[in-house]
């Protein structure tokens, strides 16, 4: 693989090592997220070395305690910057130069037909989440790649069929993160109808049933649906107290038949082939050790960088070690463009975690060299189409008659496999026979869709910011994954408002589910001149504390903006 190495600094002093390999299918690149200004004078544990523009040698990362290098990691890119939100006086930010260095020609690929995905990893405070999706005027990745492939297709005069799919990994447990539900709880029985499950086809890759696919014609609108999945994200009792104990992924389905980006209505007999791009912001990397889908994607790295007996032929039962690889095992097998971002703290306090990240990407390096000696780079699974329909209904004809064949013989384990195995099929077909309709009704379905979500929000007592009068009084929740802080707004009018865990909140109570939350917990009252007061309405029972201060008995205190209120534990 031919490649340019060297060291690109921008007017603010920012700079990105390395050069992007257009020929690889996994592309491994590290940023190292600038000093916080709680952090300046801090000693830095974490340093980027440029190479030399005459060698072939990548640019690496290295990880020190005190004056011994614990850890050299070499990476494809690494963008080390020296101020946040730093603007170039050409006006390109860093979070421009991080999109166009290692998402741009991704999404440049896709619009060909060549899917692709992008996995961000690193600890908490790492910048994780403000490289996936950004703050206000600094839009990280997912938001660019998606106003990309609008513009694309603008540019182009072409109609673009895009449909957006938003799911949560947690402990191996696939949830839907669309579906318009009042409430999520983790230890009640999920809908039999929402049930998400992991389907194999031969030639597609891994498919996810039951999961909700909305069509989408603007930005806007993605932004919209990954706001109301953030939001159930936060609804659910799981995260009381957690902190990035879940992956997420977000799929860009859109249509490019022959290769380039189409949208032909009058043809309906045959179903465009589709291309995807796959967003997956994984959990927080402390969590190695103890969820098994970050494990098994360490593993699966590793064993690929080794090229031994494990990862040598790469069957299906590699990649099901876990959720989250048989998600990936396209790109994880170089069938699709991967992209695997770390972001490391440089501080002194984030060595540890920065180097668990950084071994990763060493992985991913050699995971890169070893899928190019073995030849893989270039192949590409075949997207989802029609002829997907046929190859679901000719498997699902040779089970029918191999379970005719297995009930006459009393080998009932293997009937079990068979028939659940038959069904998921069945499942798969039904589903895709029910959107093969015109564009122009999926999107009148995907209109009816968000109008169940906002109202599955309300269910909720949950506020949208464009519901909040200015100065009017709100409750913000809060969160320690900064992805989900302020997300849910819950307004508060004129009147008391109850707040626990059985309340009816068809006459204004706010319903909070989790670890010790009584049924009527508390009440916020608000008065006509804009005070708020607080009261404790199960004293001895109900935990409740302002600013760290506990409310023990039923007398109502007042609120002021800013105060901090934890209810339960």
């Amino acid at each position: 693989s031919t490649f340019s190495s060297g060291l690109f600094r921008g007017m603010d002093g920012s700079r990105c090592l390395g050069a992007v390999f257009r020929t690889r299918p996994l592309l491994a690149a590290v940023r190292l997220r600038p000093l916080l200004p709680h952090e300046a004078g801090e000693p830095l544990a974490v340093q980027a070395v440029p190479s030399s523009p005459s060698s072939s040698a990548l640019p690496a990362v290295v990880v020190r305690r005190g004056p011994v290098d614990v850890l050299t990691c070499p990476a494809h890119l690494v963008f080390d910057e020296d101020e946040a939100g730093s603007v170039s006086s050409d006006g390109d930010s860093s979070q421009a130069r991080l999109y166009t260095n290692i998402l741009s020609d991704l999404v440049a690929e896709a619009t060909t037909g060549a899917s692709g995905t992008l996995v961000a990893y690193g600890g908490s405070g790492s910048g994780k989440s403000h490289s996936i999706l950004g703050y206000g005027d600094q839009p990280g990745l997912i938001p660019r790649a998606t106003l990309e492939l609008f513009r694309l297709a603008a540019a182009r005069r072409q109609q673009l069929q895009v449909w957006c799919s938003f799911l949560e990994v947690h402990q191996e447990r696939l949830i839907d993160l669309l579906a318009p539900r009042a409430a999520d709880h983790l230890e009640a029985a999920p809908d039999a109808s929402r049930l998400l499950e992991v389907l194999e086809l031969p030639g597609k890759g891994a498919q996810v049933i039951g999961l909700t696919e909305c069509a989408v014609q603007s930005i806007s609108e993605v932004q919209e649906l990954v706001d109301f999945g953030l939001k159930r994200r936060a609804v659910a009792s799981r995260l009381l107290g957690a902190r990035g104990r879940s992956h997420t992924v977000l799929y860009l389905n859109f249509s490019t038949p022959q290769g380039d980006i189409l949208a032909d209505e009058s043809c309906q007999e045959a179903e465009p082939e589709r291309t995807r791009l796959t967003f997956v912001d994984c959990a927080a990397s402390e969590q190695r050790g103890r969820d098994p889908s970050l494990d098994g994607l360490w593993e699966a790295l590793s064993d690929l960088a080794e090229g031994g007996s494990r990862a040598r032929g790469l069957g299906r039962s590699f990649y099901r070690r876990s959720r989250l690889t048989q998600l990936l095992q396209d790109s994880l097998g170089g069938h699709e463009r991967l992209v695997l971002l770390a972001t490391i703290t440089p501080t002194l306090c984030g060595a540890q975690e920065a180097q668990a990240s950084l071994q990763l990407i060493q992985a991913a390096v050699d995971a890169s060299a070893a899928l190019l000696r073995n030849g893989r780079e270039g192949l590409v699974s075949a997207p989802l189409g029609s002829r997907t329909n046929d190859l679901l209904r000719k498997e699902l004809e040779v089970l029918r008659r191999k379970l005719l064949t297995e009930a006459a013989l009393p080998r009932p384990g293997q009937e079990v496999g068979l028939k659940a195995r038959a069904e998921a099929l069945q499942r798969a077909l039904q589903e895709r026979e029910a959107v093969a309709v015109p564009f122009s009704q999926q999107l009148q379905q995907a209109e009816l869709l968000r109008e169940a979500q906002q109202s599955s929000l309300e269910v909720l007592g949950i506020s949208s910011e464009e519901d909040l009068d200015q100065g009017a009084p709100y409750l913000m929740r809060l969160s320690s994954d900064p992805m989900l802080t302020g997300c849910l707004v819950h307004a508060l009018g004129p009147g008391p408002l109850v707040l626990g865990a059985a309340v009816d909140t068809s006459t204004g109570g706010l319903l909070l589910e989790g670890l010790g939350m009584a049924p009527r917990h508390c009440q916020v009252t608000a008065t006509v001149d804009g005070r708020l007061w607080i009261a404790n309405l199960e004293p001895g029972r109900a935990r409740l504390r302002v600013n760290g201060r506990p409310l023990e008995t039923s007398h109502a205190e007042p609120l002021f903006h800013g105060d901090r209120v934890q209810l339960g534990w």
